[in-house]
């Protein structure tokens, strides 16, 4: 028997035994037959139900089994050095649920030692590797000079390569990856124009957040990688004065990304506001000429809509429209795609059915927003206003059944959604990509029936509260189902926007039970990116206040995964988040998304304020 297979045994035994031993422990005493003639103790407030008791002990124990199954999965998972100190800290704690935050975090071997200790031998070896790392099986290299400083070759290809393999392929569809990674290959920053260093620590900045050498290689010098790539990258842009370039607009784009994930989008909404000013004035290549010119126009092509397509997603947040225009420019990176070549299922085409279904959802979306900007909240409901809703809501159904063919399983691949008779099937092994365009036509369908009451009914659908559960509940779903197939938690910056929309929404839909359920899930997959996105822990505050304001109370089952934020109470006083939550529908003489709503930061700025006069 091997090394391998019996350590696996060994850990297989260990966790039985710890499931077993939770599971005894938290049955109470109330689960425990007492001798004759002493009192039978339950575990429950004395208003509490004897019914209500046991399910919500139900449901802990259901919970418990499916963290200790999930921990189970990491350690047939994880490489076998892993695996190895995860069974370290098992044996060392005794409580595995314990060990499974550690390994939730995605920085299990370097979250043992405090930031403020030296680094250990193990971060030096992983910072200055020049290997492969996590990502290396994408087998992409680049050189990190010229275009940054801050950081070792190692530690660059693997930003480069997680970027290309989840923000890229959807979210950030703007940087062409050929293009991109052919100039930095070239490493001549004076004569590239797909590749700059503003756009590489850009970049690099955005994927520190998740990145385990890039913290490791942090620690070992004494630093925040991800403030460093940022500062570095704002430096190079204001060192460029104002001069227009295709790749400056990118740089500007992701680095409001990045903000945003910190939780402090307000100020990083001044790189959306300079990108948008930017991007108008880029001198577009001429039509015809070479196939070099040929290859500029596809590539200006893809980066004018894929930015649409990301601000049309990114603008939700705000209750708007994109800023971005529709691009006037023909889809070439579509277009210019050989027929013959549609069809044979290879990741470049997949990505450009995908981003160009995208782009139609995109349009869809801002003809809604657009609506919403002009419609007043007196009129919300009414017959006119329902048959508009109800006419972009065929639109969206009218866009599934358009692409179900060329998103068919046999013609994009095994990790196809299915687009069928407005129902989207997830496939196992699902592709980041189309599980973010599914999420992405959730949003749509939010944008065009949330400013509704939740009592309102429509013609064909039901009632507005059970269409939005159920549109949020397949966001969730499919997140969820990627999880179970990839223990890695690479993807979290793109999951951020579905998982957001789903909180907001359900938590205006607090005071019906059905939705509780749905909130909680989507409450544990935001838990479970705390650590590595600031902006999570303050949308629980905004949760909190949500709830507070609406009279509701946050549900039992999803009560842990607001306890232990970590909060500065200095920062609460001005939390620096402009997102705008959906209108309430109370106020008169106003408009849906203009006047309507309130802004997230001075919501839970007020809301802790109050909290803290109580």
């Amino acid at each position: 028997m091997t090394m391998t297979m019996t350590m696996t045994m060994t850990m297989t035994m260990t966790m039985t035994m710890a499931m077993a031993q939770t599971q005894t422990q938290t049955l109470g005493r109330g689960n425990t037959r007492k001798p004759q003639n002493l009192a039978c103790e339950w575990d429950t407030d004395p208003d509490t139900s004897r019914v209500g008791s046991i399910r919500r002990r139900k449901d802990e124990l259901e919970r418990e089994n499916q963290d200790l199954h999930e921990f189970l999965r990491y350690l047939y998972a994880r490489p076998e050095e892993e695996a190895v100190e995860i069974f370290k800290r098992l044996r060392m704690s005794r409580d595995a649920l314990q060990v499974l935050e550690f390994v939730r975090s995605g920085d299990l071997l370097l979250q043992g030692r405090p930031a403020d200790q030296s680094a250990s031998p193990g971060d030096s070896a992983m910072a200055n590797s020049d290997g492969d790392g996590d990502v290396g099986a994408a087998g992409l290299t680049v050189p990190a000079s010229p275009w940054t400083t801050l950081a070792n070759d190692g530690v660059v290809s693997e930003l480069m390569a997680s970027f290309f393999a989840w923000d890229e392929p959807f979210y950030l569809a703007f940087v062409d990856r050929e293009s991109f990674l052919e100039d930095m290959r070239h490493a001549s920053a004076e004569t590239a124009e797909f590749c700059s260093p503003a756009l590489v620590n850009a970049i690099c900045a955005l994927r520190s957040h998740t990145s385990r050498r890039a913290k490791a290689f942090g620690r070992a010098h004494g630093c925040d990688m991800r403030t460093r790539f940022f500062d570095e990258a704002r430096r190079l842009i204001d060192k460029e004065s104002g001069r227009v370039s295709l790749t400056t607009v990118q740089a500007l784009l992701i680095l409001h990304v990045s903000a945003a994930a910190d939780g402090t989008d307000r100020a990083g909404r001044l790189f959306l506001l300079a990108a948008h000013d930017m991007a108008q004035r880029l001198v577009l290549p001429a039509g015809g000429g070479s196939e070099g010119q040929q290859r500029r126009r596809r590539v200006y092509s893809k980066a004018l809509w894929g930015m649409y397509t990301f601000e049309s997603i990114f603008a939700f947040m705000y209750l708007r429209p994109s800023l971005f225009a529709r691009p006037s420019m023909q889809r070439l990176f579509f277009d210019d795609v050989p027929s013959d070549s549609r069809e044979d299922g290879t990741q470049s085409r997949r990505l450009c059915v995908v981003l160009n279904a995208a782009c139609d959802l995109s349009i869809i979306y801002n003809e809604a927003m657009q609506y919403n900007k002009r419609v007043n909240v007196e009129d919300l409901g009414s017959h006119h206003d329902i048959q508009k809703r109800v006419e972009l809501f065929a639109k969206l159904r009218s866009w599934r059944e358009s692409i179900s063919y060329e998103l068919h399983d046999g013609e994009v691949g095994v990790s196809a959604y299915h687009l069928r008779r407005g129902v989207i099937l997830c496939s196992p092994n699902v592709s980041p990509e189309l599980m973010i365009a599914r999420a992405y036509e959730d949003q749509v369908m939010l944008s065009i029936f949330r400013p509704l009451k939740d009592d309102v009914r429509l013609p064909e659908d039901g009632y507005v509260a059970d269409l939005l559960l159920a549109y949020c509940e397949r966001s969730i779903s499919g997140i969820e189902t990627y999880e179970q197939d990839s223990p890695t938690k690479e993807l979290s910056g793109m999951v951020l926007h579905p998982l957001y929309n789903t909180v907001i929404t359900t938590a205006r839909l607090l005071h019906l039970p059905k939705s509780h359920e749905l909130f909680s899930r989507a409450c544990r997959l935001l838990r479970d990116r705390a650590s590595e996105y600031r902006f999570v822990g303050f949308l629980f505050q905004g949760v909190l206040a949500i709830a507070a304001g609406n009279g509701e109370q946050i549900p039992e089952m999803a009560k842990s995964s607001f306890k232990g934020l970590q909060l500065d109470e200095t920062t609460l006083k001005d939390v620096p988040i402009s997102f705008v939550l959906p209108f309430n529908g109370e106020r008169k003489g106003q408009k849906v998304q203009e006047d309507g709503g309130i802004h997230l930061g001075d919501l839970i700025s007020n809301w802790s304020w109050l909290s803290i006069t109580d």
